[in-house]
């Protein structure tokens, strides 16, 4: 029986972070708070190894894996490279790429067109590839998405007032913390499937939320028993190929110093 290592990393301060507005699938990207955040998760992790990286498609966490993937060692420096990698014309870490239809198989550059081994590879002792996936994205607020939290409860303050209370409800027409819950275990579920012993997961807060109270065996609900990740806070969970061994090995350890001003899950 095989086992995976899950390292969470939480997107640093978006610009709707800062302005206390809800997010959910929409959003900016990182404030200068974030960028300062992004640059030192990248050097908390600088030494860490990872089979694969794995990140939602949302400009506040490709803004996030950037300064991490700068780091890493470009396609010149890793030795042994297999003739049937590929990597980009200027041989550089590579950027995060776009997402196709599905959502599952985007990647950064310099990944080969069959979207299996690269020059850069772990195990190739480089890089590892990258792929986007929108299960890891953050929970859909709906028509919540872009207003403030004063706006949001000023309209609509029963359905707030139901949310606090630990009530399931789809804010803004969106999505209920057991949808989230169910997508991101599936999403669990394939990394735990792929036999790789170690990933980087780089997404947000309620996603992070979910995948803890699921590894913990939380009954539905259990999640709002959490505190909500700080940015590029790290979760690490261990999962076994089958997912009936589940263990969490660590909660919302920050990177640094840097707090923002409000750390909202969504």
């Amino acid at each position: 029986m095989s086992r995976t290592e899950l390292v969470l990393l939480r997107h640093g301060e978006s610009l709707w972070n800062a302005e206390d507005r809800y997010q959910g699938q929409q959003g900016t990207g990182l404030s200068a708070l974030g960028h300062q955040q992004a640059k030192l998760a990248a050097e908390y992790l600088r030494s860490d190894v990872f089979d694969q990286i794995v990140a939602s498609d949302l400009q506040r966490v490709t803004e996030t894996l950037q300064p991490y993937l700068d780091s890493l060692p470009t396609a010149d420096a890793v030795d042994a490279m297999d003739a049937a990698g590929t990597v980009d014309a200027a041989g550089t870490a590579g950027t995060v790429g776009t997402v196709d239809a599905a959502g599952t198989a985007g990647t950064v550059d310099a990944v080969d067109a069959a979207g299996g081994r690269r020059a850069g590879c772990s195990e190739f002792g480089g890089r590892p590839v990258v792929r986007v996936d929108q299960r890891w994205r953050e929970i859909d607020v709906g028509s919540w998405g872009g207003r403030t939290f004063a706006e949001v409860y000023a309209d609509e303050p029963a359905v707030v007032e139901a949310f606090a209370r630990g009530e399931d409800v789809a804010r803004g027409g969106g999505e209920t913390f057991a949808q989230l819950r169910e997508r991101v275990w599936d999403a669990i579920r394939e990394i735990a499937g792929s036999g790789a012993r170690r990933v980087l997961v780089v997404t947000h807060g309620g996603p992070i939320r979910v995948a803890t109270a699921s590894t913990l065996r939380l009954p539905p609900g259990g999640e709002v028993l959490l505190d909500p990740p700080v940015n590029c806070a790290l979760t690490t969970i261990q999962v076994d190929d089958l997912l009936a061994v589940t263990t969490l090995t660590a909660y919302n350890v920050p990177t640094s110093g840097i707090a923002s001003t409000e750390e909202q899950p969504a």
